[in-house]
């Protein structure tokens, strides 16, 4: 891999240094005001940065080594054509991003289009999702090659850890990589035990298949509905974690006796099955006793990160949460998962074996 020729921008705001790189190729020529210096693209935008916070410009080659850490918090810079905020779910607008991805793989920088994305986090939430798609398809912080990517606001979770957690379970247990039936008990299982009311009404719960292969459950998306979140005051609340004993589908999920009794048959069904029930059972006892270690020991190393590179005293300055900590809301999340592990045990082993 070749490396790339680019202008970094370091820059000194909000306590932070920063590092933006700028492709050189792209740049056709720079414009310097009183207080800017807007980098004019080719693709026809300027990118403005403010002189006050500008410490130097440098020329520099991409580093060709890359440590390949994903734990690290990256730096990625967003500016609109317009100047103007996204306000729209479905008509994109021109932008320019630029991506320090801190050495642990390749930077990135280039013109692409942004909208809004997602329903009530969209909606409801100052803090807002996007949809960026790329001019062409591009890897980014070691995924593979895409024109479409995401950014999350993961506004309603004060740990930003609830997605992290159940993407870590999933990754542990190889769930993109099993076949039908095992891929649905191990989907299943990580839905009960976050809590996850999308089972019941499902908008973010989706199956894939590759080519020929067959149905699978999955990607895990979505996750902020679940660890028991308040839905009394869920325009404006972040609360979670009040009860580990509640549940979707109930300790006998044929039935659908749990919080939720209009879960579709189309999982509980399933445990109408003697064998699906048999291997149900199987699968939670091989993991249980590592898999919250397993996942939350994950976590304490994007928290790590978050705590030394000042991300999270950043994200509360930027958006304040009345009465919320980071530190107490993690320290609640834990003691959650570890009284929910005990629970969610006890039930499966409790599930009622059908005769069939």
């Amino acid at each position: 891999m070749l490396a790339q020729k680019r202008v970094h921008v370091y820059t000194n705001h909000e306590g932070t240094q920063w590092d933006f790189p700028v492709t050189m190729d792209e740049i056709e020529d720079v414009d310097i005001t009183g207080t800017s210096l807007v980098f004019n693209m080719t693709a026809g935008q300027g990118v403005p940065f403010l002189r006050a916070n500008i410490d130097s410009l440098k020329f520099e080659d991409d580093p060709l080594l890359e440590t390949n850490n994903p734990y690290k918090v990256f730096q990625l810079y967003l500016t609109t054509a317009d100047s103007r905020a996204v306000t729209s779910r479905e008509v994109y607008k021109p932008c320019y991003l630029s991506l320090n991805a801190q050495g642990s793989f390749s930077n990135y920088s280039g013109s692409a289009n942004i909208r809004g994305r997602g329903n009530s986090s969209f909606l409801w939430y100052d803090k807002k999702p996007y949809r960026i798609k790329l001019d062409t398809k591009h890897k980014l912080l070691g995924l593979d090659k895409a024109k479409s990517w995401v950014l999350l606001a993961n506004y309603r979770d004060v740990t930003d850890m609830m997605n992290t957690f159940v993407f870590e379970m999933g990754q542990w247990l190889g769930l993109p990589y099993t076949n039908h039936t095992p891929s649905f008990i191990k989907y299943l299982q990580i839905q009960e035990f976050v809590y996850n009311v999308e089972l019941a009404a499902p908008r973010s719960i989706f199956m894939h298949k590759d080519g020929v292969a067959p149905w699978v459950m999955g990607p895990l998306w979505d996750f902020d509905a679940g660890y028991d979140f308040d839905w009394n005051n869920m325009y404006a609340g972040h609360d979670y974690f009040a009860s580990f004993t509640e549940t979707v589908m109930g300790s006998n999920p044929l039935k659908r006796n749990g919080n939720y009794s209009y879960v579709p048959q189309f999982f509980t069904d399933l445990f109408g099955c003697r064998e699906f029930v048999q291997q149900y059972k199987a699968q939670w006892v091989a993991v249980k006793d590592s898999i919250v270690t397993h996942a939350w020991d994950e976590c304490m190393k994007y928290v790590d990160e978050l705590r030394t590179s000042g991300a999270i005293d950043r994200e509360f300055q930027r958006w304040p949460l009345a009465g919320k900590s980071f530190d107490k809301e993690l320290e609640k999340m834990h003691k959650w998962l570890q009284n929910r592990l005990i629970h969610i045990s006890y039930l499966i082993a409790a599930i009622p074996l059908p005769d069939k």
